[in-house]
């Protein structure tokens, strides 16, 4: 059963040079990722809003599968949800 958070959940996650997820703080532990997905959501240009998010399903270590995305508006990454 997958697991939408209602609110996005904030989460420390480690880019690499091209500003990609390399790692995440999750459950206490730090674990490395992989990338299984990604694709970008822009802003509403029409309303002036012109900051997007970019969204990875990522692959922990431990073999949880997550979707995080990047806030360009305050910088900050989120959990959106928990894959089975």
């Amino acid at each position: 059963m997958s697991r939408r958070f209602h609110r996005p959940r904030a989460l420390a996650i480690g880019s690499d040079a091209d500003g990609r997820p390399a790692w995440l703080r999750w459950r206490g532990r730090r674990e490395r990722v992989r990338i299984c997905n990604a694709w970008r959501v822009e802003g509403a240009w029409w309303q002036g809003d012109r900051a997007g998010r970019a969204y990875y399903t990522l692959l922990t270590a431990s073999r949880a599968a997550l979707v995080v995305f990047h806030d360009e508006a305050d910088g900050r990454w989120y959990l959106e949800g928990v894959l089975d």
